[in-house]
């Protein structure tokens, strides 16, 4: 008898316990419901004013999500803190208002550049294929040649392209892009995290660290009028260039094609 009245009470038990969990999960489902009602939206507001200029990763803790109504969400607002990482404000934000793609900018890739000793950080702002077309990024060496053009400031003279540095580091490009070669993945911005391939009439900024007397040259190389710089990328450990005897109309065909390919292989 006392058997059977245990049997009985751990019935009860147990039915009891599966009706609580039965309510809780009926709870649980309700309120999954309420905080997803149809019709509304994470937004990524302001708790503060921030100031144009300010630095994406420092305003993650002055902003903070609300639901709003759909109809009430701005085209390009943000939802998520994470969003503002390495992103630069562009544009003011008062209390309250959506932050929105378009008053942001990417910072650089390279957050902190860090300059060799005894070296500066030069920028130079070149033609998007004569800087490298995509294919440079920080860490990268390069040749740096000068083209010269028939007429530099009134001066008539024949046009030359010269070797001017060899095995000079990059420490940053801005925008870089992904490269066309050696992936399959695609070159959207949203999916690789890296700018959009610009147009080929666009500009490049390259950063390269220099010496003083290097610098001088790059700056007289990229400042002059007429005057232009190009970029080749070389390998890590490639030994120094040159001499070389720099190219004119009068001497860019000295070189017999066949013999140009036989030194290039030996």
């Amino acid at each position: 008898m006392r058997r059977s009245n245990l049997l009985v009470i751990a019935g009860i038990g147990f039915f009891i316990v599966g009706v609580a969990v039965v309510a809780l999960l009926s709870r649980d489902s309700g309120s999954s419901k309420a905080s997803a009602a149809p019709g509304t939206v994470d937004v990524l507001v302001a708790k503060e004013d921030l100031a144009a200029g300010s630095n994406g990763d420092d305003a993650i803790a002055k902003v903070e999500v609300h639901r709003i109504s759909t109809a009430d969400r701005q085209p390009d607002a943000l939802s998520t803190p994470s969003q503002l990482s390495n992103q630069i404000l562009n544009a003011k934000f008062t209390r309250g208002e959506q932050i929105r793609s378009g008053g942001l900018k990417p910072r650089s890739l390279t957050t902190n550049v860090a300059v060799p000793d005894g070296k500066e950080a030069v920028a130079v702002s070149m033609p998007y294929v004569a800087g490298g077309a995509g294919y440079l990024a920080a860490g990268d060496l390069v040749n740096v040649y000068e083209v010269m053009p028939a007429v530099v400031t009134g001066a008539q003279q024949s046009p030359q392209t010269k070797l001017l540095l060899t095995n000079v580091k990059v420490l940053d490009v801005t925008p870089q892009v992904a490269a066309l070669t050696g992936s399959t993945a695609s070159t959207n911005a949203s999916d690789t995290g890296v700018a959009a391939r610009p147009s080929t009439n666009s500009n490049i900024t390259v950063l390269l660290a220099l010496d003083s007397v290097d610098v001088e040259k790059v700056v007289f190389g990229s400042s002059t009028t007429g005057v232009n710089l190009y970029l080749s990328r070389v390998a890590d450990n490639a030994a120094p260039a040159g001499p070389t005897p720099g190219r004119t109309f009068d001497n860019i065909f000295a070189e017999s094609p066949e013999a140009a390919n036989a030194r290039d292989h030996n």
